[in-house]
């Protein structure tokens, strides 16, 4: 139910969490089997790169959006790679490839329905977060080589923290 307790406190602490640490989390991302998934981006989260790279990125500050149960649905076939990072896997990033215009539809947490078309980096954003819905990390877009050279890196640094 979206109106209970449970699912406004985990919407509230996914937006605490996403707070100048990056611009999008799933739920799944903090242990939470739900499709959910929280995204937003600050003039501050955005002061490391340059306008000419804003503009090529398509990206913009936008506030705080809450998506329960959402869906995804490419408009037209034009994509573009970029690199991205992940709260799951810090301090990697990697060039993945993904389409430039979609459709977001959903549900809010106050029980409205989302229907918007997304361009640029808000777009890249929702399907980073729908990838952690089905199970998929930004790495699976890597070849079989590149993933297994990070897997061997975050295993050796486990090894050296525990």
């Amino acid at each position: 139910d979206i109106a209970s307790t449970e699912v406004q406190e985990l919407v509230s602490e996914m937006l605490r969490i996403v707070k100048g640490r990056g611009v999008g989390l799933a739920a799944p991302q903090i242990g939470v089997k739900k499709r959910i998934f929280v995204m937003e981006d600050t003039e501050e989260g955005m002061s490391d790169e340059s306008e000419e790279e804003r503009e090529r990125k398509k990206r913009y500050p936008f506030k705080a959006k809450v998506v329960i149960n959402p869906v995804l649905i490419p408009i037209g076939d034009a994509s573009a790679a970029f690199m991205e990072g992940c709260l799951s896997v810090q301090g990697y990033r990697a060039l993945v490839r993904r389409h430039l215009k979609v459709k977001l539809k959903g549900v809010a947490p106050d029980g409205k329905p989302i229907n918007v078309d997304l361009t640029g980096w808000p777009a890249r954003i929702a399907q980073h977060e729908m990838d952690h819905l089905q199970g998929k990390l930004f790495v699976d877009y890597l070849s079989p080589l590149k993933r297994q050279r990070i897997r061997q890196r975050l295993e050796k640094e486990q090894r050296r923290r525990a």
